[in-house]
């Protein structure tokens, strides 16, 4: 048996060492994690299992880092890619803007953006479905791509 559990090293390294930057990942519900993170003074939480964007989201935001991503041509995304003509996407700042978010991983603020192309106009709807669709699945490369597309054009 370990000499000491979770919540204690967490407690001990936060005690010790301050400045470092601690996530509590567990499998329990996201009630219990704020209630161990509050307990233990934790930067953050993640529950299993772990969504990769959503823990470089939390990394970012935590350390102060931008990620920066190459994009690799993808057969698969531009199958996947919905035809342009059946929406309307909303004014080319707004695209920059959501461009930005999804390279940063910025996924509240992407909902934020949505919140706002939503109040410009109603014709924007079914592209703000189809982001929406792509937030909830931390999906900021298909994001990217979508958004893309109407750029391109």
């Amino acid at each position: 048996m370990p000499v000491m559990n979770g919540l204690v090293a967490t407690q001990q390294i936060k005690k010790t060492y301050p400045h470092v930057k601690v996530f509590i990942v567990s499998a329990s519900s996201v009630q219990n994690l704020k209630d161990v993170q509050t307990r233990t003074a934790s930067n953050d939480y993640l529950q299993k299992p772990i969504i990769m964007n959503l823990l470089f989201d939390k990394m970012a935001k935590h350390l102060g880092i931008e990620w920066i991503y190459e994009t690799i041509a993808d057969s698969t995304a531009e199958e996947s890619m919905i035809d342009e003509t059946a929406m309307i996407p909303p004014p080319t700042e707004y695209l920059e803007t959501l461009l930005e978010l999804a390279e940063m991983f910025s996924f509240k603020k992407i909902k934020a953006e949505l919140k706002n192309i939503r109040a410009l106009d109603s014709d924007y709807e079914n592209f703000v479905q189809q982001v929406e669709s792509y937030v909830k699945t931390f999906d900021a490369d298909d994001i990217f791509d979508f958004v893309e597309q109407f750029l391109e054009n």
